[in-house]
C-alpha cells in the first residue's frame, strides 16, 4: 500500500488513515510542514494511540533541495 505524506497529502487522503477524523486531518494540514512523522505524536497533533497506528502508514517526505548553481563562467577577456 502507498504510504501518505502528511506533507502534501489532502484531507480526503488523511481521513483514509486509521483514527484520522475531519479534526485531526485539519490539524495535520495546520501544522505543516513536518520535518519527520514522528512530530505528529511529540507535538500532539494526533493523540499517541493514533500515531502507533498509522506511523507505518505514513511519510514526511521533504522538497528536494535547491540545485546548487555552478561556478560563474569566468569571462574571457583577451
Amino acid at each position: 500500500k502507498k504510504l501518505v505524506d502528511i506533507n502534501s497529502a489532502s484531507k480526503a487522503e488523511l481521513k483514509t488513515l486509521p483514527g484520522i477524523g475531519d479534526a485531526e486531518a485539519e490539524r495535520i494540514i495546520a501544522a505543516r510542514p513536518y520535518p519527520s512523522k514522528a512530530k505528529l505524536g511529540a507535538e500532539k497533533i494526533v493523540s499517541d494511540e493514533t500515531y502507533l497506528a498509522i506511523k507505518g502508514l505514513i511519510v514526511a517526505a521533504q522538497p528536494p533541495a535547491p540545485k546548487a548553481k555552478g561556478e560563474p563562467k569566468a569571462s574571457a577577456k583577451p
